[in-house]
């Protein structure tokens, strides 16, 4: 889905639109940016410096990207907001997205019928911040909620993940990037896979169900003895092939069938001291109208998208 809802008003039209090339594209309308954060506060504030400053960098990086210009028969238009944290604790979170607009919302000169441009947008592309959760957006079901942030992929859409960064689906993908190539995006090994479940049939052991967790949590602990230091080390997944066995079942990587896990790196899903830090930069595009904005053009966007000039305003 497009993104409009989530970065819209109250917002403040900016005075003059920043020149950028149109190749393709028709041109690009007024940038609208947000003068306060989410939370009412103003911008000038030291805390969102570098915050702001990504994401004016990253607009610039934007409306200069031959790649984005050069989808056809499409109007762009700029966003930019600062707003609160997505992780309990973390840091203040911020984004710059374009959207294409469909010839039927455009105006005269280059505006846009606004109303029905944020009501109506084909497609969205986006460079965010603090948001390494986004990736959820391009995923059948959603990472776990209240433990590690654990996903499967497809052994394709692995093999893609890791060769390119970029996981896709269904008319989204998205990609995320740390400076000094650190991964964002890391294996869920066995051991950490052990480790969830034997936490969760604690629990469940401890809530009245004893007769069911207690069996499985002695074949755990059994089987985390029997591995060596690299098969805890190696990464887990899961199969249809273990989908009928214990709670804690997992597969190889490489067996028929088998989906290896990931995680968001758990350092990203944790409280910082520094709320004005920018830790993770989340590249994605989504597509509702796929006539309107073909997922080609926007592939290749992603996938040659180089992200290395907001290493700046990234920790370290």
């Amino acid at each position: 889905m497009p993104r409009p809802s989530r970065h819209a008003a109250p917002i403040l039209v900016a005075a003059l639109a920043l020149a950028g090339p149109a190749v393709a594209g028709d041109c690009w309308a007024p940038t609208r940016a947000r003068p306060v954060t989410g939370a009412g506060d103003a911008l000038g504030k030291p805390i969102y410096a570098r915050l702001k400053g990504a994401t004016e960098a990253a607009e610039r990086m934007l409306r200069g990207d031959p790649r984005l210009n050069a989808i056809p028969n499409v109007r762009y238009q700029a966003n930019r907001s600062v707003t609160l944290p997505v992780v309990e604790g973390g840091a203040f979170t911020a984004s710059a997205w374009v959207g294409l607009h469909a010839p039927k919302v455009w105006g005269p000169g280059c505006t846009l019928d606004q109303g029905r441009a944020d009501y109506l947008t084909p497609a969205s592309v986006t460079l965010s911040f603090n948001t390494p959760g986004d990736v959820a957006h391009a995923l059948p079901s959603p990472p776990n909620e209240g433990g590690p942030a654990v996903f499967p992929l497809s052994p394709r859409d692995a093999e893609t993940f890791e060769r390119t960064g970029v996981i896709a689906y269904n008319n989204a993908a998205v990609r995320l990037y740390r400076a000094g190539g650190r991964r964002a995006i890391v294996p869920f090994r066995v051991r950490d896979h052990l480790a969830f479940w034997e936490a969760e049939l604690q629990r469940i052991s401890a809530d009245g169900g004893a007769e069911i967790a207690d069996p499985q949590l002695a074949g755990l602990r059994a089987r985390r003895a029997a591995l060596s230091p690299a098969e805890l080390d190696a990464q887990a997944a899961i199969s249809a092939a273990t989908s009928g066995e214990s709670l804690w079942a997992y597969a190889v990587v490489g067996a028929p069938d088998a989906s290896p896990l990931y995680q968001i790196a758990p350092d990203l899903m944790r409280p910082v001291a520094d709320k004005g830090a920018v830790q993770v930069v989340v590249a994605e595009y989504s597509i509702a109208e796929p006539q309107a904005a073909p997922e080609a053009g926007l592939r290749a966007w992603l996938d040659a998208l180089d992200l290395s000039p907001l290493d700046a305003f990234l920790a370290r």
